[in-house]
């Protein structure tokens, strides 16, 4: 029985890889990786929701609205919109025109510096008539850039 063994080729074998194993490897963090999202992809957001952080309410405690650009895993990458010129001691951006169509406050809105923040820190729903124009998304996604 010992002298006839078999050669194995590993290279003429085929690869036992599943459709799932991309994603298990995925899942594995990296230890030399400073980010818990690995894997994950940012999908592009353009839409409103009710900021319910206590932090980020103004002096009134008003929930504002928030302008959500992006999103990954659980979390949204959101632009709160106000009416301050400083938020955190950093300038806000003058958007010039409220994004609200329905509403008649006709001063100009402004939109805080970018942060991510947990998905259940915001409203379920979208908010119905909130839209920017071109220009105004243009401006947004240029004063987000200074922050990454």
């Amino acid at each position: 029985m010992g002298l006839f063994k078999r050669k194995t080729n590993k290279e003429n074998k085929p690869s036992k890889k599943t459709a799932f194993s991309n994603v298990r490897q995925n899942s594995k963090q990296n230890p030399t990786s400073k980010s818990n999202n690995v894997g994950k992809k940012i999908l592009t957001k353009n839409e409103f929701r009710i900021d319910l952080n206590p932090a980020h309410q103004g002096d009134k405690k008003e929930q504002h609205p928030a302008y959500i650009t992006a999103r990954k895993g659980h979390k949204y990458y959101a632009n709160s919109i106000t009416h301050a010129e400083v938020v955190n001691g950093i300038a806000t951006l003058d958007v010039g025109e409220n994004p609200n169509k329905k509403s008649k406050d006709k001063r100009k809105s402004r939109v805080s510096p970018p942060f991510w923040q947990n998905d259940k820190q915001f409203s379920a729903e979208t908010l119905p008539n909130f839209r920017f124009s071109k220009e105004s998304k243009r401006k947004i996604k240029k004063y987000n850039n200074k922050f990454k």
